[in-house]
């Protein structure tokens, strides 16, 4: 009687867990923005960046660096891994990186949220250049993501004035773009945007804010503007890939077809699922690797994913 009894409740815990589990898989939502609705195989790989929030990223001296509170750098070039860099005089958590030519910067913030820019020339040892503000009234630090050092250049906004950053020194651009919180460099000049959604062609002969995409809603006009929405951009071969937080189209990112100006859900390398829900901080194509930032609950699928050609999937740096 006990061994019936026994049987009985291990069948129906099993048939529990299957209810439970086909209730999970059908809640699933795909990545990729609202427009994909298969999620995908993407590769959970030991993360090498212990952070959950991976904030910037820049491109200097032949190296990749990016903050997460602390520093971390790899090759350029290099495959995933990273390495953690023991800053010295920068104090404070590090919520972003910036480069020009002869120096990378960093924006630490102490007490009272006080963010302090520091200046290295070798990425570990640091001094301060002066510039400091308080992060409540949006500071930000971000530099133009050129390709060539020599048209990099690095700014600080603080509370709507904007300096260009030039070796451990400064000065207020004239210019002044008050609401600027990134920028791209094409056409030989350097464009800014209100933030990080701003992007270059691959021979910046062109480029993109945020505010240029238009994506309709099968009406007449169209009133479906992504622009406002959307948090991360970047170009990749023929499409630009758009970044959105939880709040707009299920966050993640949509790959958006240039040549027909809509959103493609048949792009299979790299696979659109799996972000769903996800808040995108930042989009970047350097050497052709696509990096993202991504933040979502749970914890683990957190943090910068790259896409490398010939790979299909996503993998976690």
């Amino acid at each position: 009687m006990k061994q019936n009894i026994l049987k009985t409740r291990t069948l129906l815990s099993v048939a529990l867990l299957l209810i439970v589990s086909v209730n999970f898989l059908a809640c699933s939502g795909g990545g990729g923005g609202i427009y994909a609705t298969v999620e995908r195989e993407v590769k959970l790989n030991n993360k090498s960046i212990a952070g959950n929030i991976v904030y910037r990223m820049t491109h200097f001296g032949g190296n990749l660096y990016v903050c997460d509170g602390s520093l971390y750098t790899k090759g350029a070039s290099a495959g995933p891994g990273w390495a953690h860099v023991a800053v010295s005089n920068a104090p404070g958590h590090i919520v972003s990186v910036a480069s020009n030519s002869s120096h990378i910067y960093v924006l630490a913030v102490g007490e009272n949220d006080i963010g302090t820019v520091y200046a290295s020339t070798d990425g570990t040892n640091y001094t301060t250049t002066g510039l400091s503000g308080d992060m409540n009234s949006g500071c930000a630090l971000f530099d133009n993501k050129a390709k060539d050092s020599v048209n990099r250049v690095a700014y600080f906004n603080n509370g709507g004035t904007v300096y260009q950053l030039s070796g451990a020194t400064y000065t207020t651009i004239s210019t002044n773009p008050a609401n600027a919180k990134g920028a791209a460099y094409w056409n030989g000049t350097t464009e800014f945007h209100s933030s990080e959604a701003i992007t270059a062609n691959s021979n910046e002969t062109g480029g993109w804010r945020s505010t240029d995409l238009v994506v309709d809603d099968g009406k007449t006009p169209a009133t479906n503007l992504w622009g406002p929405n959307i948090k991360a951009l970047t170009y990749y071969t023929t499409y630009l890939f758009a970044g959105f937080d939880p709040n707009h189209y299920n966050g993640g990112y949509t790959p958006y077809n240039l040549s027909t100006g809509h959103p493609d859900t048949s792009l299979t390398n790299p696979s659109q699922g799996g972000f769903s829900g996800s808040d995108i901080l930042f989009l970047r194509n350097i050497n052709g690797v696509i990096y993202m930032s991504v933040y979502t609950q749970p914890s683990a699928r957190s943090g910068l994913w790259s896409y490398y050609p010939g790979d299909s999937n996503w993998n976690l740096e």
